[in-house]
């Protein structure tokens, strides 16, 4: 394969590169670069989840002049992308890594060099002339660290930048080699490291097996001959499936932990960063550890197989990181939107990878250049249409999150415009009065063309569908509906038996699947509220008050009048407490005994460990809000304490009575904090029917969690 001078033919994107780099490959270097693990959900899953996000423009704005720029670690960077780190860039190009790295100096971006390069750290280090920090000459490295072809002209950095090398480390059973390759980056000048985390072992990649992926004679894993001659090929392993995967297995540590982190700390100054991580709770233990930055990845979909695209985890990490360090993000990005899109959920910058290679196949440096160029035209152009002219502007505001998936009950319809509000959680009066009677509807089901008729059903059904049409306030335009039709493909329930065979799990379906939406399992109901993104289980036989719904349709009507507003009662309505979301009691209660959700605004920068400890915020929460001096009540904290839930979701939960001269109530409540909002959930009764209820409040209380799908700024209540 001759080494090109850019591409032979005009691409209009990145993505076009891949099918004409396939020739001009072995099978064997095309299935290592371009397969994942197992049956390759991940690596679809990467660019399709990407895809679900949609941004949302802003006009007006003066774009005559927009800056993809950025500063990260202190490194100022021509656009928020780095080239992320790919091994044996020679099986594509005879100048494989040399030729990556000068195209990313040109570019201005960082390169990022691979622990399994077939180019060693001096080799690269020289081909864009960084400057050697130690006392002494580059004599003293290994034999194998091989000056720089000389067919390599010099390197020239982007105006305003300079060449950027990091460093990628696998930590091997050796770790006096490991410590080798850090300080040896360092006295080069590299800028900062990156540990990979996700590959204690490789995955399953079937098509390396099927292919016995060995590494050619010609070539050499540069930094493991370090070890010895041997360990840089693959062509004495054994193995009857991939070579390379058992030779990696054989000199990599499978034992990596956290104390690997603060021992890579321990002896290079340079910043770390963490690469590989997904859950929120593992970033927040990172950051905790003093690392500099974490890169959310699942190693191109070939690692884990089904685990999440990166993408879908950048809001929870983003949330439990807090900006305390930056957040990088790859898998499956290809376009100036996909980088958009990232930078909008809480990422610093982006990883770029197989797009790069098929370029260095097809063009060398050049080749790179380019599609590098494209890709930084397509950032810049779609900046410019969605109202940006920095990256700095960019939010969540920009981004319009995914629908639920088809698996998923659809929580909003839209029979009319404006006018149609569908939940599947339906919502209660703050006094927590009893459901009305369902009022009469004949008068209202003539069919129309933009009015479906709505079967009736019980407003005992909590997942009912309240469809308001017409002006306010006349009942009978209020149409109470159920999800009948599901229910009866569901089996209708009959006689008990969908809620008998979905509990002989312990509910573990229903839940996964929200089937206990719509019938109950183990004496529960869910309440599922995407819009506001919380749910919780309740006691199946409890009602959900419907008088919530009717003020937020009478909002929608106040909003949309023609007539100004009373200033009085605009005030007035301002100046009150939010309402609840959802509420639940059991029918013909006095309110006293519910379980409800309150949704309100916070202060941005607010977080629940901002206000203590459990102990102390709860404390607070009683002496400031609940029992405040001169309000004629008195309450008594009986617990508190906290829980994370599987993406790291952090809640704090309190327990305690409250008394005046009217009444002695208990509660249980509690709280989280995610997207500028704060949630409550509470569960109140009487202290005489505590015993009774205690249950079913512990069990919604564990119940409780904030989804992913939750608005940035809710819709409901009233008060936002």
């Amino acid at each position: 394969m001759d080494a090109a001078d850019g591409f032979q033919k005009r691409y209009s994107n990145i993505d076009e590169l891949a099918a004409d780099a396939k020739p001009l490959l072995t099978a064997q270097a095309h299935g290592y670069y371009s397969s994942g693990s197992d049956n390759e959900w991940t690596l679809r899953e990467n660019s399709e989840a990407l895809s679900r996000y949609r941004l949302l423009p802003r006009m007006c704005i003066d774009v005559s002049v927009v800056d993809t720029s950025t500063v990260l670690l202190g490194q100022k960077l021509s656009a928020p992308i780095l080239f992320a780190p790919m091994a044996q860039q020679r099986l594509c190009h005879p100048l494989g890594e040399l030729a990556m790295a000068r195209a990313a100096a040109a570019a201005g971006l960082p390169y990022i060099l691979s622990t399994m390069a077939t180019s060693s750290i001096q080799e690269v280090a020289e081909a864009v002339q960084l400057p050697d920090h130690s006392s002494g000459s580059s004599s003293s490295s290994s034999s194998s660290q091989g000056a720089a072809p000389s067919r390599l002209p010099p390197a020239s950095a982007a105006a305003g930048t300079d060449p950027c090398l990091w460093f990628q480390v696998y930590v091997m059973k050796r770790r006096d080699v490991t410590e080798w390759m850090v300080r040896q980056v360092h006295r080069l000048g590299f800028k900062a490291l990156v540990v990979t985390v996700d590959a204690p072992r490789l995955g399953h990649r079937e098509v390396d097996d099927r292919n016995k992926f060995s590494l050619p004679p010609h070539l050499s894993l540069k930094n493991l001959e370090a070890l010895t001659k041997a360990a840089g090929g693959t062509a004495d392993v054994q193995s009857s499936g991939s070579k390379f995967g058992k030779h990696f297995s054989d000199l990599f540590d499978q034992a990596v932990c956290w104390d690997t982190i603060a021992w890579l700390k321990s002896i290079s100054p340079l910043p770390l960063l963490i690469k590989g991580v997904l859950a929120p709770d593992d970033a927040r233990r990172a950051v905790e550890l003093g690392v500099d930055g974490i890169i959310l990845s699942n190693h191109g979909g070939r690692q884990l197989n089904y685990a999440p695209a990166a993408v879908d985890m950048l809001p929870a990490c983003a949330a439990a990181v807090q900006g305390r360090v930056p957040l990088l993000v790859d898998g499956g990005i290809s376009r100036g939107t996909d980088v958009l899109k990232c930078l909008a959920l809480g990422a610093s910058a982006v990883l770029v990878g197989r797009p790069l290679l098929w370029a260095l196949t097809l063009g060398g440096q050049k080749g790179v250049e380019e599609a590098v160029g494209m890709l930084k035209a397509e950032l810049e152009l779609s900046m410019a249409l969605l109202g940006t002219c920095r990256v700095s502007q960019l939010n969540s505001s920009f981004i319009i999150p995914p629908p639920p998936r088809p698996s998923q009950p659809q929580l909003r319809l839209q029979s009319r415009p404006r006018r149609a509000v569908v939940r599947v959680c339906a919502k209660s009066d703050p006094e927590g009065n009893a459901p009305p009677p369902p009022p009469a509807a004949a008068a209202d089901t003539q069919q129309t063309p933009n009015r479906p008729q709505l079967p009736p059903n019980p407003i005992s059904n909590p997942a009912g569908v309240v469809a308001y049409g017409g002006r306010l306030p006349p009942a009978r335009r209020l149409i109470v509906s159920g999800l009948t039709a599901t229910a009866v493909a569901l089996g209708g329930n009959f006689l008990g038996v969908t809620s008998t065979l979905l509990a002989l799990d312990g509910g573990k379906l229903a839940a996964s699947t929200n089937l206990d939406v719509l019938v109950p399992v183990n004496g529960s109901r869910r309440c599922l509220d995407t819009g506001n993104g919380f749910t919780f289980l309740y006691p199946a036989k409890w009602l959900a008050d419907q008088t919530l719904y009717r003020r937020y349709a009478e909002r929608i009507e106040r909003e949309a009048a023609l007539d100004p507003p009373s200033l009085r009662r605009e005030r007035a309505r301002r100046q009150g407490v939010p309402e609840p979301a959802a509420a639940f009691g059991p029918a013909g209660s006095t309110g006293e005994e519910n379980i409800s959700v309150v949704v309100a605004p916070i202060r941005p920068g607010f977080s629940l460990q901002k206000m203590g400890a459990p102990e102390e915020a709860a404390a607070r929460f009683l002496r400031e809000t609940v029992a405040p001096e001169g309000s004629g009540r008195t309450a008594q904290l009986l617990g508190a304490g906290s829980r994370r839930d599987a993406s790291g979701e952090l809640y704090y939960q309190q327990e305690f009575t409250v008394k005046s001269e009217r009444f002695s109530r208990r509660n249980l409540s509690v709280l989280a904090a995610r997207n500028g909002l704060l949630y409550t959930l509470n569960c109140q009764s009487s202290t005489e029917r505590w015993a009774s209820n205690e249950a079913a409040f512990r069990k919604a209380a564990a119940s409780f969690a904030i989804l992913n799908s939750g608005a940035a700024t809710a819709d409901f209540p009233d008060a936002l």
